[in-house]
């Protein structure tokens, strides 16, 4: 299957040859650092969200297991298969919060820098 090339406006061409040379057009955004704080505790709170839940899942997978000795954890492959069924499903469950609630974090601070950029 052969690619159409589209066909573009002089100034459209001199846009996309300005851009695939590499030359960046524009002065850098330059952000406070109010606003990557936010960015980072955000972040923060969610990873801490996170680290709690496998940490309570983990325990209680380990504390249901507590009376096996070192033997019989060598043959019994229980306790790891529910540890890696465990973490599967976290990892299913996390990244679904990951994956709805980054965009909105971005976009809380893409648009702060953009207010800010506006101001100064």
């Amino acid at each position: 299957m052969t690619t159409r090339k589209p066909k573009l406006t002089r100034k459209r061409e001199q846009y996309v040859k300005e851009r695939a040379s590499g030359v960046l057009v524009g002065k850098p955004l330059t952000y406070s650092a109010a606003q990557m704080e936010k960015y980072s505790a955000s972040m923060g709170r969610l990873i801490d969200a996170m680290f709690k839940d496998y940490a309570k899942e983990l325990a209680s997978v380990f504390r249901q297991n507590e009376v096996i000795t070192i033997q019989d954890a060598a043959m019994d492959a229980s306790i790891s298969s529910q540890a890696r069924i465990l973490l599967n499903a976290l990892r299913r469950k996390w990244g679904r919060i990951f994956a709805r609630e980054a965009p909105k974090i971005v976009e809380r601070m893409v648009s702060g820098v953009d207010k800010a950029s506006r101001r100064s």
